[in-house]
């Protein structure tokens, strides 16, 4: 006969902010420790995620920089409106 352990269940909930005064004020320094080391820990992940994200938009703009300095070094300009305009003629 298998059976079954319904423990997990109270801990859930005493994650959850519940049933939370049967819990002493060690359980609930350790449980506040545990829940800010997540969050912290979640938060961090995104800010890297944020970061790394952020570098490869800088690296693509940066090339494409690169292309648009080499048209330029090449004469080759082109306005808003998609005509072509001649090395040190003003618009």
């Amino acid at each position: 006969m298998q059976t079954i352990d319904f423990g997990f269940i109270g801990n859930y909930r005493n994650l959850l902010g519940e049933d939370l005064g049967s819990l002493g004020i060690k359980e609930l320094e350790k449980q506040l420790d545990s829940s800010l080391r997540h969050i912290r820990s979640t938060w961090t992940q995104h800010m890297l995620d944020q970061l790394t994200d952020l570098q490869r938009r800088e690296q693509m703009l940066c090339e494409a920089n690169k292309c648009l300095r080499r048209k330029v070094k090449n004469g080759v300009y082109t306005s808003m409106n998609n005509s072509t305009l001649q090395v040190g003629r003003s618009v």
